[in-house]
């Protein structure tokens, strides 16, 4: 290379004429150095060697282009050259990447790390919130639901009791009559005549009754072949009532007597497997729902204890009473 020449890889100087490129034209321009020593051409016109755009493109390849026809040639010198120098500068940044991107991807997993264990740790927390908020609504709601319980169980008691105390101040000057022959015709006036006539024979000899102390008398039930139906007397007073019940004991004993010299005066044989039961009249009071319970429970126990061996027993008041026997004073009645 004489001292006239340009460098390697700098465009001419001033834009001189440049005449080694292959294209064999004379003009001035920029061009282009081959780093190839034994280059055949040496010096390129930058549009020659595919450079759009030539000032630009020859600041980029000061010292770092191979022309085209060295390229095919493979010369050793500048090809090893060329590509020793390309591939240390390949190495070298792949290194640099790859520590770089090493360091990176070491603190992304610790902060990914550190991230995920934060994340875990709040999620727990906020699990454990939940589970408790969710347990205390739970044990909140089963005391709701224990207190509505116990507030419909009071207010059905209440109801109960408040409709029992109705019946029986509905009931409490009424008595029921059990097995009063009922007559089978359909004539409802004669049925009722014929009621009246019955309840004289059995009370008259034992209490007095004015049309004033008697409100109703009926009968209830469905209507029953076998047996009669229940006569309900309402009186007017509560005194009434409780001299007729204080009298019902006497009664029954008087009808189960009368029906007794009636068997022996019709000289009939009594059949013991025969419940005669059914035609002796007795006397009750008009029970409310709950009372007639108590008092089915009360005779089931009264027969038990019976069956048991127990006398001089009876039910009183919704009570189990025994008899007392009367012991006066002496020193009241000796004169």
């Amino acid at each position: 290379m004489s001292s006239k020449d340009p460098p390697s890889g700098i465009s001419s100087p001033g834009g001189g004429v440049v005449n080694t490129c292959p294209c064999k034209t004379r003009r001035k321009g920029l061009s282009v150095t081959c780093v190839t020593e034994n280059c055949s051409f040496k010096y390129w016109h930058a549009t020659c060697a595919g450079f759009l755009k030539p000032r630009q493109a020859s600041l980029n390849v000061i010292g770092n282009w191979m022309c085209p026809i060295c390229v095919v040639k493979g010369l050793p010198s500048g090809i090893m050259k060329y590509t020793s120098d390309v591939f240390n500068d390949i190495y070298e940044k792949m290194d640099e990447l790859k520590e770089d991107m090493k360091l990176k991807f070491e603190n992304m997993q610790k902060t990914v790390s550190s991230n995920i264990e934060n994340q875990q740790t709040k999620v727990q927390e906020k699990i454990k919130s939940y589970a408790d908020t969710v347990n205390n609504h739970a044990k909140t709601n089963k005391e709701i639901n224990k207190n509505v319980e116990d507030l419909k169980s009071d207010i059905k008691a209440k109801m109960e009791e408040e409709q029992e105390t109705k019946e029986k101040v509905t009931k409490e000057k009424n008595v029921l009559i059990y097995n009063v022959p009922e007559s089978s015709k359909n004539d409802k006036e004669y049925i009722f005549t014929e009621d009246i006539k019955k309840l004289h024979s059995i009370l008259d000899n034992h209490l007095i009754l004015n049309k004033e102390d008697i409100k109703a008398i009926y009968r209830i039930g469905a209507k029953d072949d076998k047996r009669p139906r229940p006569l309900i007397m309402k009186l007017t007073s509560k005194e009434k009532r409780n001299e007729l019940l204080r009298l019902r004991q006497l009664i029954y004993k008087e009808n189960v007597k009368e029906i007794e010299e009636d068997d022996k005066n019709d000289d009939k044989e009594i059949n013991e497997e025969e419940d005669i039961a059914p035609i002796k009249i007795y006397i009750s009071p008009d029970r409310t729902k709950a009372e007639q319970e108590n008092h089915r429970l009360l005779v089931a126990k009264l027969k038990e204890r019976k069956h048991n061996g127990e006398t001089n027993i009876y039910i009183k008041n919704g009570k189990i009473l025994k008899y007392q026997p009367f012991r006066p004073d002496p020193q009241l009645f000796w004169g």
